[in-house]
């Protein structure tokens, strides 16, 4: 079994949702995995990014059936804040 490494499994997330993944050096990727109290990943679970003075840049993104998200956009050493709601 061949398995896809994280930066191809969160490009491939990017290109299902219409991202066009990050570009050069100056945008990152940022990858996540939602979990429950008891370690069980919580599918569809809403998220939002922030930026370190509070503007919002991603508003309720929804992770997969997995409970895991990506967003493409992220600058390169940007400080976010991630918030989730299951």
């Amino acid at each position: 079994i061949t398995l896809p490494s994280a930066a191809e499994y969160a490009r491939d997330q990017c290109g299902a949702t219409g991202g066009a993944g990050a570009r050069g050096e100056q945008e990152t990727l940022l990858v996540g995995r939602v979990f429950d109290a008891n370690g069980a990943p919580v599918p569809n679970a809403a998220w939002t990014v922030r930026d370190a003075s509070g503007r919002t840049l991603v508003e309720r993104g929804r992770a997969d059936g997995d409970g895991i998200f990506a967003w493409c956009r992220l600058a390169r050493g940007a400080a976010v804040e991630v918030e989730v709601q299951s």
